[in-house]
């Protein structure tokens, strides 16, 4: 939806403890930390984004520490 909230934070527990499937964008954009994988990291990094303790670097799609 263009946004990141906590939608996406819950996107990624179902993902994770449910099986949620993504697409292939869907997977990329939530591989925050970049290792090709979507796991419990990058569910990390987007809550420490949405506490305003990283950004997302928009040109590469990667975590960033303020």
């Amino acid at each position: 939806d263009a946004y990141v909230d906590y939608m996406d934070l819950m996107l990624l527990d179902w993902y994770e403890a449910y099986g949620v499937t993504f697409s292939g964008a869907q997977k990329i954009a939530a591989d925050l930390n970049g290792d090709g994988k979507v796991n419990a990291n990058d569910k990390i990094a987007l809550d420490a984004y949405l506490n305003f303790e990283y950004e997302i670097d928009q040109a590469t799609g990667t975590v960033v520490e303020l």
